[in-house]
Parts: structure tokens; C-alpha cells; sequence
């Protein structure tokens, strides 16, 4: 039996995020998969609109997402590309403001000191790199797939199957059943608490965008701070990656093209939204926390932080909930010990 248990975890191990992120997903959709099903009367065909549903979401938002930063990331990339070519700096800032006094310079050193072809071996390091990088993308776009297909279909079966599998499991911990209640909800309080807040920090996040694109004056603020949002919600990515592309495409278009005052804007936007607009989710992710989840805020942000380096995306609710199941289980045994001293 404990060879057939650790052969099962083997087998599964490699998709352990993806089970994962499944069971967290059904989480989520079962309350509107039990309007839906209470409606069509029919638990397959329910579960089947509500993954479809969510999967066409998902696949709108990003492709929406991925095709307006290419387009500012394509534009940035014709002016970089302008700046230096032909085995040379190409470009001299006629202006007399910083960024082209450092093009200038930059130019001059290159020059002088003979490190041209330093710079450009760097410069073809850092393309090969990002090809390589691109490249090895496209390969594990395969696994990629089969990875989301795992997550729709275990949100597809649990959708139908999930409380019989729950009830099952709960029958197999040896705990009091007023326990095995209080870490269901637990779970739930943890899931949906780490939910909100991400919710609620990344509105928060792209109505300060939003006001930033308004102020400096960017292209497309309005979906630039939708974008905002959605970026918000991505760990590894946040609102950053937003602002920090428009910014950074303002500010060198401003150097190449001499328009000071899309070059000052550029700045202004860049420190707006490094001290602003990144800066709030330091101070009110921590304290929002502590009280959706009801744990120590400290204790929250380390399961975040740990459950995004083990776990990658799906970190973010596992990590939280991991660390509260924990803290249940230490009340329950703190509670055991007290019951067991009372009756000797």
C-alpha cells in the first residue's frame, strides 16, 4: 500500500501546480456553477458552461493584454533600434537635456575608447538572450497546454463531483468532525480573503495608473489602467510592468524626437508610478491580510512570498492557505491539550 501511495504522488507530482490551481478555480466558480445548475437542471452541461465560460474569459483578457504591450513595446523597440545601428550610435540629441547630453556622451566614450565593439558583442548578448529566451517559451508551450487542460478539466469534474470527493477525504482525517468543519472553513475564509484583497489592491493600483496616465498625458490611459489591473493580479508582473513600458517609451521618444515636454513627462510618470502606484500594495497588502484571512499579517505575507517561490502563480492562494491550515491545526492541539489537563 505505501509503494502504491508514493508511486500515485510520483505520478502526479508533475502537475501538482496544476491540481492545484484546479481545485482553487472550483473553489471560486462553484457558487455560479450552482445557479447555473439549479437553472439548466443538468450537472455536466453547468460545469461545461462555466469552464467554457472562464476559458474564453481568460484567453480574451490576455490576448487583449499581450496585444497593447506589443504595440508599445514594438514602438519602443523601432526607437532603440534607431539609436543604435549600423555599428554605431546613429543619433544625435540636437536638444540639451539630459537624456540626450548622456546619448552624446555615451557616443563619445564609445568612440574615444574604442569599446564599440564591446558594446554591440554586448548588445547582440543581450538579443540572443531574449530570441533564446523566446524561443524556449515556444517549446514549453506544449507542456503549457497540457497543464490548462488539466486545470479545466479537474475544474470541470470537481464542479460536478466536488462535495462527495470532499466528504470522502474528510471521512480519512482521524480529527472530531467540529474540527474537520472549522478547517473547511478556514480554507474558505483563506481563499476568498486572499481574493479580495488582491482584488481590492489591484483596483486600487489602476485607479492610480489611470490618474498618472491622465496627468503625464500618455497614449490610451484608460487601457493602459485596465491593463493596469489585470497586471496587478499577475504575480511576477504587478502594475509596474505597465507603467514602466509607457514611461520608459516616453521618455526616449521624447530624447530622439527633442520634445522636452514628453521627455519630462515620461519621468514624471515613471516616479509616479514607482512611488505611488507600486508603493501602496507594500503598505496595504500586509494590514488587509491580517484581517481577510485572520491571521498575523506576518504570517499571511510569508505564505505569499513562499508560496510564490515554491509554487509559482498559484503560490498566491496556496501559500495563505497552507499557513492558516497550519495555524488551525495548532489551535486544535492547543484546544486538545487544554480539554486533556482539564480532565486529569
Amino acid at each position: 500500500m505505501l509503494i502504491l501511495g508514493i508511486l500515485s504522488l510520483l505520478l502526479i507530482l508533475p502537475f501538482i501546480r496544476a491540481i492545484l490551481a484546479g481545485i482553487i478555480l472550483t473553489m471560486l466558480l462553484y457558487p455560479a456553477y450552482k445557479k447555473v445548475e439549479k437553472r439548466i437542471k443538468n450537472p455536466k452541461i453547468a460545469s461545461l458552461v462555466i469552464t467554457l465560460l472562464v476559458f474564453i474569459l481568460i484567453a480574451a483578457v490576455l490576448i487583449l493584454m499581450l496585444g497593447a504591450i506589443r504595440n508599445e513595446a514594438h514602438s519602443l523597440y523601432l526607437t532603440v533600434q534607431r539609436i543604435v545601428s549600423g555599428g554605431d550610435i546613429a543619433i544625435t540629441c540636437q536638444t540639451h537635456n539630459v537624456v540626450c547630453t548622456s546619448i552624446n556622451n555615451i557616443k563619445s566614450f564609445l568612440s574615444s575608447f574604442g569599446l564599440r565593439d564591446f558594446a554591440l558583442t554586448a548588445l547582440k548578448g543581450f538579443v540572443s538572450n531574449a530570441l533564446l529566451k523566446v524561443s524556449n517559451f515556444i517549446f514549453e508551450l506544449p507542456d503549457l497546454a497540457l497543464n490548462l487542460f488539466v486545470i479545466f478539466f479537474i475544474t470541470y469534474s470537481l464542479l460536478q463531483e466536488g462535495p462527495k470527493i470532499i466528504k470522502a477525504i474528510m471521512d480519512l482525517i482521524p480529527i472530531k468532525g467540529d474540527y474537520k468543519q472549522k478547517m473547511l472553513v478556514r480554507s474558505e475564509e483563506t481563499i476568498r480573503g486572499v481574493l479580495y484583497v488582491s482584488l481590492v489592491i489591484a483596483l486600487v493600483q489602476a485607479v492610480l495608473a489611470t490618474i498618472g496616465f491622465y496627468i503625464f498625458n500618455s497614449s490610451s490611459p484608460l487601457l493602459f489602467g485596465a491593463l493596469s489591473f489585470i497586471a496587478a493580479l499577475i504575480p511576477f508582473l504587478g502594475a509596474g510592468f505597465v507603467w514602466f513600458i509607457v514611461s520608459v517609451s516616453m521618455m526616449i521618444n521624447g530624447a530622439i524626437i527633442g520634445n522636452d515636454s514628453q521627455l519630462i513627462r515620461g519621468v514624471g510618470l515613471f516616479l509616479f508610478g514607482f512611488f505611488i502606484v507600486s508603493t501602496i500594495d507594500n503598505i496595504l497588502k500586509p494590514r488587509l491580510l491580517g484581517d481577510s484571512v485572520k491571521v498575523h499579517p506576518i504570517i499571511a505575507l510569508l505564505g505569499i512570498i513562499g508560496g510564490l517561490k515554491l509554487l509559482g502563480f498559484i503560490g498566491l492562494i496556496a501559500g495563505p492557505l497552507i499557513m492558516g491550515l497550519f495555524v488551525v491545526t495548532l489551535e486544535i492541539m492547543q484546544k486538545e491539550k487544554l480539554l486533556s489537563n482539564k480532565t486529569q
